[in-house]
């Protein structure tokens, strides 16, 4: 058998089941046409999909459906005649009984050429779907993509699916079922001769409906027919020519002029070979879903005792308990679209997906994260699958800053570096402007929320992530640095090369001293020198570097990430102040009334 003809075949098609797809097309008329390794051949394949949402109690009438029955065109639209109002998207098995209703419909506008695809309007609301260009996501579950749609060269949709699993719990929740057409035709142009490819032939495989043959065809691919006549044949009428012209109505008063000519048909010179596949499937329901109502009880068992022993549902949030994880969770969540991240004390904050409250976590002395097991397993089955993965033994104890605030009720009256950080920030900005009568403190940049968002100390999850850390501190307040303005202050040459922080510390000099203004630099120029580290082969002035921090290479990687964050805010503040005090010593005193 030739590669054309195993081709031909379909034995990629026909083998697999559009129903049991990760991604389930539920609409599309895709078309194909490329050359193949036979230079002289050219290869079409035209795939159409149809689909119908149908009460599973209808599923034996549903089964006897075929492309031809199923009608979601291009002119489709609802009707208002002499009987009841037919909606455009449902589908009667006869005058009075509605078979079921479409997925996706598809309308054109006055240009045939251009239309739209619409989907059911139900499935988007009922799983909380958003449209972001050519996709649906699910925001209330990380963003994932549920729907995704693709064109063709015109920019035309012309395939829309749906995720199985998202799909399956939406027919359980309607308990419905989904009949699924599918055809397939694939065609083979020859046109090194009229060699026939495929065996002329029909037959029931894979529970569909196979067939192949073969017909004489032009070098374009027409069909020949034969030799055929056409005939014209018109009135002629003098009324014509008057600027409001009437036709006479009687024939016998008009006179007719007719002609004929032949057309001869065009010689066949190659050889097209055709297959067909249909076949209708039918997709059931999930036997029970998970996204669409509350879970009472969490299906998942966690790690709960010092012996790693695990429990799950009621048993795990009763009596009140508190859970271990590693501190990557945070890292997983955060760096999930959609995750966010709220410090509230230095050691405890708030946790969660965009759309609800988050949940209350703590971290302990070990660098583990506690979070109480009764907010666990009141998560949606997806986020408790999350947590699952990053679980582990108790160790360390409780975090006390989580238990003051959820046992005691005395919440710690801490700040987390991380706050610290935007903190100090917005002082220095506003200490300078006021300094410099007006001018910026920090250059801004486009990415300049992202990067600050991004400085939280559980992204240091090795050691390398302790520079990529120092590179983002650098770029948020290194990088951006006002060297413009600086230079204003630090009485340099215009010629004479030096960077920002050299020349912030000359405008600081100025102020409050060298002395003094090497000691409030120094941080800040170890952390750059940890930056260029994460670039360059490291020498030995990160050890250097790591003193001037107070940060230990082999202490807790978490702790290292909150130390560096606090002293660059610290310094920050430090800073703000030079200038605050420096701006109310040039300023003449008020005056009282």
């Amino acid at each position: 058998m030739t590669e054309n003809e195993k081709w031909l075949r379909m034995g990629d098609l026909i083998g697999r089941k559009s129903s049991a797809c990760v991604w389930v097309p539920i609409w599309g008329y895709v078309e194909e046409q490329y050359p193949g390794n036979d230079v002289p051949c050219r290869y079409d394949e035209c795939r159409i999909y149809n689909s119908l949402l149908v009460s599973t109690e209808k599923k034996k009438e549903a089964m006897r459906l075929g492309l031809s029955d199923l009608h979601p065109k291009i002119d489709r639209y609802a009707v208002i005649g002499r009987g009841p109002y037919l909606s455009a998207h449902v589908e009667r098995d006869g005058y009075d009984s509605v078979l079921g209703t479409y997925l996706v419909i598809q309308r054109c506008y006055v240009d045939r050429g251009d239309y739209c695809v619409n989907i059911d309007q139900d499935l988007l609301l009922d799983l909380r779907l958003k449209h972001e260009g050519d996709k649906w996501v699910r925001p209330c579950e990380a963003y994932c993509e549920v729907i995704r749609a693709s064109r063709d060269k015109k920019g035309h949709i012309n395939l829309i699916e749906i995720k199985s699993e998202y799909l399956k719990d939406w027919l359980c929740v309607r308990k419905q079922g989904l009949v699924l057409v599918c055809n397939f035709e694939r065609r083979v142009l020859n046109r090194d001769g009229n060699e026939i490819i495929a065996k002329p032939e029909k037959k029931r495989v894979g529970g569909g409906n196979f067939e192949a043959w073969n017909y004489g065809c032009d070098k374009d691919g027409n069909g020949v027919l034969g030799d055929w006549t056409v005939e014209t044949c018109g009135y002629e009428d003098n009324a014509s020519d008057e600027d409001v012209p009437v036709f006479d109505a009687r024939k016998e008063t008009r006179k007719m002029n007719a002609s004929k000519r032949v057309v001869k048909a065009a010689k066949i010179v190659n050889c097209m070979s055709m297959s067909r596949f249909t076949r209708t499937e039918w997709m059931a329901p999930a036997r029970r879903q998970r996204r669409m109502t509350f879970e009472e009880e969490g299906e998942l068992a966690f790690i709960c005792e010092a012996d790693g022993r695990k429990k799950k549902g009621n048993a795990l949030a009763y009596p009140p308990r508190y859970l271990w994880f590693s501190n990557g969770i945070l890292q997983k969540i955060f760096g999930t679209r959609g995750g966010w991240v709220k410090w509230i004390t230095q050691e405890t904050g708030l946790i969660g997906f965009d759309g609800e409250s988050g949940v209350h976590f703590g971290v302990n002395r070990i660098g583990l994260v506690n979070v109480f097991a009764k907010d666990i397993v009141e998560m949606v089955w997806w986020q408790q699958e999350i947590w699952k993965s990053y679980n582990v033994s108790p160790d360390g104890g409780v975090c006390t800053e989580l238990t003051d605030a959820q046992q005691r009720c005395d919440p710690a009256r801490t700040c987390a570096p991380e706050s610290l950080l935007h903190m100090a920030f917005d002082q220095v900005t506003f200490a300078y402007a006021c300094f410099s009568k007006g001018d910026q403190f920090f250059l801004p940049f486009d990415s300049i929320s992202e990067v600050g968002n991004s400085i939280q100390r559980f992204n240091v999850q090795t050691k390398d992530d302790v520079l990529r850390l120092a590179k983002q501190i650098t770029r948020l307040i290194i990088e951006t640095l006002n060297q413009k303005s600086f230079r204003k202050f630090a009485q340099v040459e215009k010629t004479e090369k030096i960077g920002s922080l050299k020349l912030l510390e000359r405008v600081l000099a100025g102020c409050v001293g060298e002395c003094r203004a090497y000691n409030l630099m120094s941080p800040l120029h170890a952390i750059y020198t940890l930056r260029n580290s994460d670039s360059h082969i490291p020498g030995g002035d990160i050890e250097k570097a790591f003193d001037t921090l107070g940060m230990t290479p082999e202490g807790q990687l978490i702790r290292q990430g909150g130390r560096m964050i606090f002293v660059a805010a610290k310094a920050l503040h430090e800073i703000a102040i030079v200038f605050k005090d420096a701006f109310e010593l040039s300023s003449p005193p008020s005056v009282k009334k």
